[in-house]
């Protein structure tokens, strides 16, 4: 079973996973092997089924994007150490820039490839420049789209929806962070040895990481509609792309983005 937050806390911020309403709590223990579920007030149906679901499940859902996981996981299950994932998601898009490297052509037919394979690259990979200089990039590339999407939800509460029920910039870029999720999908890809499909599979899990970027800003900002959103992560994205292009032209990078 997954526990929800502390119900005596000070700031009951959980909602209804079905119609996003906010909820007292999730469920109401009577002892440690007792417990009833509780009801929305609004839409009459259980706050938040995830509770008694196998993390299996939850995550099986939340790749499908159901804005019910999400709101289970975004808001109801306290996630903390965010910067841990953070941290697991800036080194695999590290290792993705260098592999994308190792496999731009050089001169004429002949290519710069590095077979990763290899037990030596792997070991020195650490001792590369290049591995430092993809991290640092990594870093601003997600700090600059996290910039973005501040900047986005500082404007719309100034300028559009003061009175608006939207959640504080932490609450949104901790969501954001976690909603990147498909971009670590990259890591298997590595390590099965895929990196001749390197191109097209960082294709695929960047737009797959757009989609659950949009949902994301949904199911935390609800007042925004879904061209709101898409707006929203489209102007992230664009930020950040333009200070990595201008970045890699100021220090002569190439094959970065």
């Amino acid at each position: 079973m997954v526990e929800g937050k502390n119900e005596n806390s000070k700031q009951c911020n959980f909602v209804c996973v079905n119609c996003g309403c906010d909820a007292k709590r999730l469920y109401q223990e009577y002892n440690k092997s007792v417990i009833r579920i509780e009801h929305c007030d609004y839409c009459g149906q259980v706050v938040d089924k995830y509770v008694e679901f196998d993390p299996v499940i939850i995550f099986l859902d939340a790749l499908l994007l159901k804005k019910q996981a999400l709101r289970h996981i975004l808001l109801n299950s306290g996630i903390q150490s965010c910067w841990k994932f953070t941290l697991v998601l800036l080194i695999c898009e590290t290792f993705t820039k260098l592999l994308q490297k190792s496999h731009v052509p050089s001169s004429g037919l002949s290519t710069n490839k590095v077979d990763w394979q290899e037990p030596d690259h792997v070991i020195y990979s650490a001792m590369e420049w290049d591995l430092y200089k993809y991290f640092i990039l990594s870093l601003i590339e997600l700090g600059s789209f996290l910039f973005g999407m501040t900047v986005w939800l500082l404007l719309w509460k100034c300028f559009f929806r003061k009175d608006a029920d939207l959640p504080s910039a932490s609450v949104l870029l901790q969501g954001l962070v976690l909603s990147s999720f498909g971009q670590v999908c990259m890591l298997p890809m590595m390590i099965w040895g895929l990196q001749e499909h390197i191109n097209v599979c960082h294709i695929l899990c960047r737009i797959f990481t757009f989609s659950a970027n949009v949902q994301t800003a949904r199911v935390l900002c609800p007042v925004w509609s879904f061209g709101v959103s898409l707006v929203s992560v489209l102007f992230g994205y664009t930020l950040s792309q333009m200070t990595i292009q201008q970045l890699s032209q100021w220090l002569n990078f190439k094959d970065i983005t």
